[in-house]
């Protein structure tokens, strides 16, 4: 009976565990997102300025959750977004509204498939 209590034990902490992955994964990045979006949208008026400094905190948000994401993304993905922002941050710069546009796009596409990821369906655990 202590062998399946143990069991059942562990299954919830694993379960656990998930539920608070998913719901800091979801957090992390949507808290990005909207940077990322406040910087698009004033990148489109060509507030450049106010640009870069929506796109910095949604970078500094990222690199704060450093010791979380080095963790459970992998770091491919990590790598891909971290480009992505320096390509926005450069088109920014340059005050480029078209290449600004398109990456953050970029951008928002990377953090909506770290957010995929890990959220389990059923054709991830079956």
């Amino acid at each position: 009976m202590k062998r399946e209590l143990a069991a059942l034990g562990l299954l919830l902490a694993l379960l656990g565990g998930a539920i608070w992955n998913v719901h800091t994964i979801d957090k992390l990045t949507d808290g990005i997102r909207q940077d990322v979006l406040l910087s698009q949208q004033a990148a489109a008026r060509g507030d450049y300025r106010a640009a870069e400094d929506h796109l910095q905190r949604g970078l500094q948000r990222f690199q704060n959750a450093a010791p979380y994401t080095q963790i459970f993304i992998r770091h491919a993905e990590i790598e891909s977004c971290m480009d992505a922002f320096f390509d926005c941050a450069g088109a920014l710069r340059e005050e480029e509204g078209e290449a600004a546009a398109a990456a953050c796009e970029k951008l928002l596409y990377h953090l909506r498939c770290i957010d995929e990821m890990e959220h389990p369906l059923p054709g991830s655990i079956f």
